[in-house]
């Protein structure tokens, strides 16, 4: 993968100001980011977070973000 190196942390994300809030699966209030789904065993669910819960700031630069279909 062109030596790049790929973090898991066990979570998926859901929201935002692009998506259409009358399609969501879960009607979150705003245009937040939020929490869909947590990994069982993960860094994520070990770290103590859970579903439905808002990111409310990332600390750090993101140059590269991909997303994985599995």
């Amino acid at each position: 993968m062109n030596n790049l190196q790929v973090l898991r942390v066990g979570f998926k994300i859901g929201g935002g100001i692009d998506q259409d809030p009358t399609r969501a699966q879960v009607p979150y209030p705003d245009t937040g980011i939020y929490i869909t789904h947590i990994d069982p065993d993960s860094p994520a669910e070990r770290a103590g977070l859970r579903q439905h819960d808002k990111i409310l700031r990332v600390i750090s630069h993101f140059s590269v973000i991909t997303h994985f279909d599995e």
